[in-house]
């Protein structure tokens, strides 16, 4: 294994025993889900932090077109540059997103009430693990796996769960 491989594979670690922190934990930093609100607006409510990934991403690439004559008519940016990888972001976050958003759903509308806050806690670790994505990506390309596994592997988390509440 090389050094790039190396630190991939130790950020990821750390990334998985995040996660399964994320879900020991997480639904206690945030409240209750308020008696008045339904269950799916709360999931919903949340889910605007996870798209707001989505948001940043598309409004710093469309700016970045804006700018720069080479890109304001939808050429693709040259290869390895800071468009180039905004880019990457943007395609990678939509893909987790596209996955995310209907298991929290599924998850959200599965748990228990009393549980609901690990729908807040989700959301809020997919906006805080896309940033951290996008910083190591601009960079050191390897440092986003920390990134990309701490978004990825509470989503695998969260499914395997609503699976199992499903069948419960």
């Amino acid at each position: 294994m090389n050094s790039k491989q190396q630190q991939i594979t130790i950020a990821m670690a750390l990334s998985l025993l995040y996660s399964v922190l994320v879900f020991m934990y997480g639904g206690q930093l945030f409240s209750q889900a308020p008696d008045t609100q339904t269950t799916l607006a709360y999931i919903m409510t949340w889910l605007l932090l996870p798209a707001t990934a989505l948001l940043l991403g598309i409004g710093r690439l469309a700016r970045t077109r804006f700018f720069d004559e080479n890109l304001i008519d939808g050429d693709p940016p040259e290869t390895n540059s800071k468009a180039e990888i905004d880019a990457r972001y943007l395609q990678n976050t939509l893909e987790q997103f596209v996955l995310a958003a209907p298991v929290f759903i599924a998850l959200g509308l599965l748990l228990p009430k009393q549980e609901l806050p690990l729908i807040a806690a989700l959301c809020s670790n997919f906006l805080l693990m896309r940033i951290l994505f996008w910083i190591g990506y601009q960079t050191q390309p390897q440092l986003r796996a920390i990134g990309f596994a701490g978004t990825f592997y509470p989503t695998v988390g969260a499914l395997i769960y609503a699976a199992w509440l499903a069948v419960q």
